[in-house]
């Protein structure tokens, strides 16, 4: 916690304790470690109207150019005929960048919830449409030994290559759905692809 007095009217630093000086530097004045003159003021507007604040939002520039996310409480006074603020800024950086670690954490938690029920989802639609697939291919290889008409054949042969396309789909849902570590194969250029 560092805790500084200075003056409302120019931000001169009268007080600083050693922690402040660590923090931010040999400072003079409070407008050195305001990112932006604004944010001064905009700190001025919020605490002047009640001459206190609690857990105010700061962000501060430290001496060695890093930024220091803070909340600071502070007291307005009359000191010696001037009026002086009293503030107290607790450094809640690390705080604040170890929430952001469990968001992701969280956010990565909930991806792994969704591809597991997605896992467990294309599982059981495999299981599902394998016993249909597996009557439709015994069907079409007993009516491609039963007939011998060119056109029916063909028929039958694209019915066959349609349903062992489908065997193939359901054989990748069930590969994912398990999770099985993938095996690299060359192909042949050129070649379409098929799943």
């Amino acid at each position: 916690t560092t805790f500084l007095v200075s003056k409302v009217e120019t931000g001169e630093v009268v007080y600083a304790t050693d922690a402040s000086r660590q923090r931010f530097g040999d400072i003079k004045s409070t407008l050195s470690f305001f990112l932006d003159p604004q944010h001064r003021k905009s700190y001025l507007d919020a605490l002047l109207p009640t001459g206190e604040l609690n857990d105010y939002p700061v962000r501060f520039r430290r001496s060695d150019g890093s930024i220091m996310d803070g909340l600071t409480s502070a007291r307005v006074i009359e000191y010696q005929g001037e009026q002086m603020i009293v503030s107290s800024t607790r450094d809640i950086t690390d705080f604040l960048a170890m929430q952001r670690e469990l968001e992701t954490q969280r956010r990565h938690a909930l991806q792994n919830e969704k591809l597991s029920a997605l896992g467990e989802l294309l599982a059981g639609v495999a299981h599902e449409l394998s016993n249909p697939l597996s009557v439709v291919v015994g069907y079409a290889m007993m009516l491609r030994d039963e007939i011998s008409d060119k056109p029916f054949v063909e028929k039958v042969d694209r019915i066959a290559l349609a349903a062992d396309r489908c065997v193939r789909i359901v054989k990748l849902f069930l590969a994912l759905a398990r999770e099985r570590p993938r095996h690299r194969r060359p192909i042949h250029d050129g070649a379409p692809v098929r799943l």
